[in-house]
């Protein structure tokens, strides 16, 4: 995990590329569904696709990252358990 400013990056543990973002309110934010190559070979989420939730507890997710021309396709559990929350340990 990365952090900046109180933003946390969630990181792939195979490729190390990011996941998902925990932002300073505690809401993450992810890019659901496919993104598209720039010009430059950047990639750009679509602004429709990007994801803010509220996560408390386990989660799976998996990464379709490529690297290299293939896809990572590493499961990553994580796990977030807030002491803030009530019913959180």
């Amino acid at each position: 995990m990365g952090i900046d400013n109180g933003v946390v990056d969630v990181l792939c543990e195979e490729c190390g590329k990011r996941l998902m973002r925990r932002l300073p309110d505690g809401t993450f934010q992810f890019v659901f569904g496919r993104t598209s190559k720039t010009g430059g070979g950047d990639v750009e989420s679509k602004p429709s696709s990007l994801i803010s939730m509220f996560i408390v507890g386990s989660i799976k997710i998996k990464c379709y990252r490529k690297t290299n021309g293939r896809v990572c396709g590493h499961v990553n559990i994580v796990n977030f358990f807030d002491k803030n929350v009530p019913g959180c340990f």
